[in-house]
């Protein structure tokens, strides 16, 4: 079942960032690494929470196709290219 967008903020850990997905009413934690959004958004004076709302919705799409695959949804920098390559 894929998992489903929340609006709860997203908040910055040591060296990734956290938000949460929903699967049916079930909350799920999801990461995404400081590599994976750096990649897409090398603003650097911009706090990483902020550059990862600027590519939410493509880091909630890798993680729901991650947690399909039976993964954690943890995003990391290889994970964006094999997604692009799908």
């Amino acid at each position: 079942m894929p998992l489903k967008p929340t609006r709860l903020p997203a908040e910055e850990e040591r060296f990734e960032v956290r938000f949460t997905m929903r699967e049916g009413e079930a909350e799920v934690d999801c990461y995404v690494d400081e590599a994976a959004i750096e990649d897409l958004d090398d603003g650097e004076d911009d706090p990483l929470v902020d550059r990862f709302q600027r590519h939410r919705a493509l880091f909630e799409a890798i993680a729901s196709w991650l947690h399909d695959e039976g993964e954690i949804p943890r995003v990391e920098l290889h994970h964006v290219a094999q997604f692009r390559e799908r």
